[in-house]
């Protein structure tokens, strides 16, 4: 790798601009927001040009479009904000079984207009129980503080692996506070802004998303398990080394008229298969969508009555953690 990588991304910036600009007739406003984009997420990612590049054109991109589609909604004098919305119910509830390394926290940004929760399943060999609440508290604090137009100005992703960036420096300095070497966990976040549903997560677990209206379901995550005793991915420090494990991100846009979105530490055991793991759930789920149940009373009725009863949890107890989003379309 050149030591001077920074010239040779100003290089290769410059021939992008210069081909979207002459093949695809890109707008001068729209170069200028994807130059200064991709040059600042460039920085961050100097080490590897291409994965800056991909992902930092996919974020400049985006944006650019967002802003064009506010402008146009402008023009035509329709609400770019309130086109479809959701009410939001929300809940994340941890029952620590065994080692007592899971923790969560429900968060909402300081307007109320994202709402969401997150779930730390920490890594039992590595003082995980530290690792979990330290992150988990730390994205919601900083999540707190922040309003809806904060996080639209830099993107959900930016706006996340900035908090993980401070985060991770600061839990370096608690750790060698407290005179230790290492301390990880898995991350689970799944937000909403009542348009979008946002997932960043890195390590073992599970994300499901439903659809009310056919009872489809899309796995965002699945239990990875381990290799060779190492997890996947996971948060914070090994041996004073940091983890170099770059979180997953993912949004999705509603359409149904109810989304139900399902999370869990590895130790809810919400496997697909026939008649185990999701399967125990599922009937409180579709209660859920009929309205005749609440986030509540499915996630207590989980973790309280069914898993603690299921033989396969009675042979192999383990921490668990569930959350769950419900959001249910509002006529305009």
């Amino acid at each position: 790798m050149s030591l001077d990588w920074r010239k040779e991304r100003n290089t290769l910036l410059s021939a992008l601009i210069n081909h979207l600009n002459t093949k695809y007739e890109f707008d001068k406003r729209a170069i200028d927001i994807i130059s200064k984009r991709m040059r600042s997420y460039g920085d961050k990612l100097g080490y590897s040009l291409r994965l800056s590049f991909i992902q930092g054109l996919e974020r400049a991109l985006a944006q650019y479009m967002s802003d064009f589609m506010d402008d146009l909604c402008k023009r035509l004098g329709v609400s770019s904000t309130n086109i479809a919305e959701y009410k939001v119910d929300c809940y994340v509830l941890t029952k620590n079984f065994k080692h007592s390394d899971d923790y969560s926290v429900m968060v909402q940004t300081k307007d109320g207009a994202i709402k969401g929760f997150i779930i730390c399943d920490g890594v039992t060999r590595a003082h995980g129980k530290v690792a979990s609440k330290f992150y988990c508290e730390g994205f919601k604090k900083f999540i707190c503080r922040s309003t809806y137009q904060e996080i639209k100005l830099t993107g959900m992703r930016a706006f996340l692996d900035g908090i993980k960036s401070e985060l991770d420096k600061e839990f370096r300095d608690f750790l060698a506070r407290n005179n230790l070497k290492s301390s990880a966990s898995t991350l689970i976040i799944v937000l909403t802004d009542g348009k979008k549903i946002f997932a960043y997560y890195i390590g073992d677990g599970y994300i499901y998303v439903i659809d009310g209206d056919t009872y489809s379901l899309t796995d965002i995550l699945i239990k990875k398990g381990t290799r060779s005793g190492r997890l996947l991915g996971f948060l914070g420090y090994e041996n004073l080394s940091l983890s170099d494990f770059i979180p997953n991100y993912m949004e999705l846009h509603l359409d149904a008229n109810t989304i139900i979105v399902l999370a869990g530490s590895d130790g809810t055991l919400l496997e697909l298969r026939r008649d185990y793991g999701l399967e125990w759930i599922f009937s409180d789920i579709k209660n859920l969508i009929k309205d005749k149940i609440s986030v509540r009373d499915v996630i207590h009725n989980y973790l309280e009555k069914t898993l603690p009863n299921k033989e396969k949890f009675i042979n192999e107890p383990d921490d668990a953690t569930l959350g769950l989003i419900k959001l249910k379309f509002i006529q305009q």
